[in-house]
């Protein structure tokens, strides 16, 4: 579900990064690639947080990057539903946008180390 969330957001990020007409679409689309990056670290985080446990913060990072992908999923859902795109996409959005959820809650329920002031 990262991966595939980040694959998306990388694609419209470098699509729109390189042929916007607009500055701010420019910037948008920069943004994207760097959300794509933060979600690639943070599968990885999750890989390290389900199978090695070597990294005492990787389950707080897979919890993020769950959470980020979930609000971007359901970004898409809803530009997807005002659009009046195909069925595909609006099915995959729902879809990921209710893995993503499902992943966070998951995720969550493991016990995370989440730091905080004393």
């Amino acid at each position: 579900m990262l991966l595939v969330t980040s694959g998306f957001l990388g694609f419209f990020g470098v699509e729109d990064a390189s042929e916007a007409l607009a500055y701010t679409w420019r910037f948008t689309g920069v943004l994207l690639v760097l959300a794509s990056a933060a979600l690639l670290l943070s599968a990885i985080a999750a890989v390290d947080h389900w199978i090695r446990g070597s990294f005492s913060y990787s389950g707080l990072v897979a919890l993020l990057g769950s959470v980020m992908a979930a609000a971007a999923n359901l970004m898409l859902l809803i530009v997807t539903l005002r659009g009046g795109d195909s069925t595909g996409y609006l099915l995959l959005w729902a879809a990921l946008t209710l893995a993503c959820g499902w992943a966070a809650v998951r995720i969550y329920r493991t016990s995370i180390v989440i730091p905080a002031p004393n």
